[in-house]
Parts: structure tokens; C-alpha cells; sequence
């Protein structure tokens, strides 16, 4: 029996990085779970696939070729369809200004470079993990929500059917 509150067979990861090299370790180190793995090899590949797929994670590299991850991550975060998925920096750049920026912007987590294989599965475990208890949570309270008209609704059915007893029983005194 798993410890995970929640089944992550299947969570769609997008991968984005200009260098091949970081590419396949990421690919060799998600590829043992049970993901599904896509690959962007720059910020304008990653929107366009972020903006088709809708994946449930992306790690992002902040140093690439034309469009830098701020960026990517900036634009991400302004469009509707993308601004709920959450982006894991993962970069050599660890100054605290890079960190700061990189959460301003709306990062959710860093991983540096050279990556340790336990410490991306553990992080991107805990994302994944975070976010598919938050669409329950939506869901349950959803559930709720319904729930609660429907006991509404029948309550003010059955006020309306009392109303209607009283009225006939007051009826009913003063022909008697």
C-alpha cells in the first residue's frame, strides 16, 4: 500500500531546457515513474505546449536561448489556461535575487544544478501531490455545494407542504 494520498499515475511533467544533456538526466530520472513526460527545448515551445497539454507540472530552466525562464514563467502566469500549473525552477542560478525573482514571479519550488536524482522525485512528488489534493478539495466543495441546495430545496419544500397543512387545518376550524 502506498503512503501517497493520492494516485500520480499518468501526472503530465513538462520538462523545458535548451540543453539536451539536462534533457535525458530529467527523462532518466522521471522515467522510472509513472509519468507522462513532455519536452520543450525553449520558452516559446513550452507556452505553445503548456497552452495545448495544460500539465499538471513543469520544471523550468531559467537560463535558455532566447526566452530566459523569467520570462516564460511570467507569461505563463499572465494567461488563464496556464496560470494554475505549477513551475519548478531548475537551475544553476541560486543566488538569492534569482530565488526571490523566480517566487515573485510565481515559481513554486527551485532545484539546482547538478540535480540529485532523490531530491527532484521527492519535490516534484510533493507538487504533484499538492495539486491533485487541491483539485479534490475543489471537487468535494463543489459536492457540498450541491448537496447543500438539494437540502435546501427539499427543506422549502417541505416548509411550503406544512404551510399548506396549517392553512387547510386553519380552513378546516373555521368551517367546523
Amino acid at each position: 500500500m502506498s503512503n501517497e494520498p493520492v494516485n500520480l499515475e499518468g501526472s503530465n511533467v513538462l520538462v523545458v531546457d535548451d540543453n539536451h544533456i539536462n534533457l535525458d538526466i530529467l527523462n532518466k530520472i522521471l522515467g522510472n515513474e509513472s509519468y507522462s513526460i513532455s519536452f520543450a527545448t525553449s520558452g516559446e515551445q513550452a507556452l505553445r505546449i503548456a497552452t495545448l497539454d495544460q500539465p499538471d507540472l513543469i520544471l523550468l530552466d531559467i537560463m535558455m536561448d532566447g526566452m530566459d525562464g523569467f520570462e516564460t514563467c511570467r507569461r505563463l502566469k499572465s494567461v488563464a489556461v496556464t496560470r494554475h500549473i505549477p513551475v519548478i525552477f531548475v537551475t544553476g542560478r541560486t543566488d538569492t535575487a534569482d530565488l526571490v525573482e523566480g517566487f515573485k514571479i510565481g515559481a513554486v519550488d527551485y532545484i539546482s544544478k547538478p540535480v540529485q536524482e532523490q531530491e527532484v522525485l521527492a519535490r516534484v512528488r510533493t507538487h504533484l501531490q499538492k495539486e491533485a489534493l487541491i483539485i479534490q478539495r475543489d471537487d468535494l466543495i463543489e459536492l457540498l455545494r450541491k448537496h447543500n441546495e438539494d437540502i435546501e430545496q427539499s427543506l422549502n419544500l417541505q416548509y411550503e407542504k406544512l404551510m399548506d397543512s396549517m392553512r387547510l387545518a386553519m380552513l378546516g376550524e373555521l368551517v367546523g
